[in-house]
């Protein structure tokens, strides 16, 4: 890890003018252009949990911005503190002390990379339910990926019973089998023109597609 070199005259300075207050949620840095004070912590930040930094090190900026100010280099491997806050692609981290902005995908995965994850996808299909309630809704049952393909009509190998049912409805017909090895299903969509779609399915998963 290394920090940016601290002006700390021009931080006594500046507390005597009560332009800053003494605490360290107030970095100092010089970068090769004037010394600027940045204020970064807030008391109704959201703390959920640690990470780690992955094998590319992270840089640390000022603000949640691609323009900003590198004030730390993270290396590899160092623990971070993540807060509640996502701008993408910048999350919020402490490190010794020190509240800036680094790449989401610059830790490692883990609970807090899932929580983010979970959060961002919440707060888009959120947004899609404006202009679309029924898209949302399967999203939020299924997850985004999963969610679009069962609103778009689409049926794979691996799905479960329940997003078969979403996405093409209750079968036309439906024959069961009952062997020693337990029972399977082959749901029957008649398509017109005689012709059918077959569906296999064993133990409420969709193991077999005939077309």
């Amino acid at each position: 890890m290394r920090l940016i070199k601290l002006n700390l005259a021009l931080m006594l300075q500046m507390i005597r003018a009560r332009l800053i207050i003494p605490f360290t949620s107030v970095i100092l840095v010089t970068i090769s252009s004037p010394q600027i004070a940045y204020s970064q912590e807030n008391p109704d930040d959201k703390i959920i949990g640690v990470g780690n930094i992955d094998s590319n090190g992270a840089r640390m900026r000022v603000e949640p911005a691609w323009e900003s100010e590198v004030i730390m280099e993270i290396d590899a491997g160092m623990a971070v503190i993540v807060y509640d806050y996502y701008e993408e692609p910048f999350v919020k981290v402490k490190e010794e002390g020190v509240v800036g902005y680094i790449i989401f995908r610059n830790l490692e995965e883990n609970y807090v990379t899932e929580l983010i994850e979970k959060e961002v996808e919440r707060k888009e299909i959120e947004e899609i339910r404006k202009e679309n309630p029924m898209l949302a809704r399967v999203m939020r049952k299924y997850g985004k990926r999963d969610g679009r393909l069962v609103y778009n009509d689409k049926v794979w190998v691996g799905m479960t019973e329940e997003m078969l049912l979403d996405s093409w409805g209750e079968p036309d017909r439906k024959n069961i089998t009952e062997s020693i090895y337990g029972s399977s299903e082959q749901w029957i969509y008649d398509r017109g023109n005689y012709k059918s779609e077959y569906v296999y399915v064993e133990d409420g998963v969709v193991k077999t597609i005939q077309r």
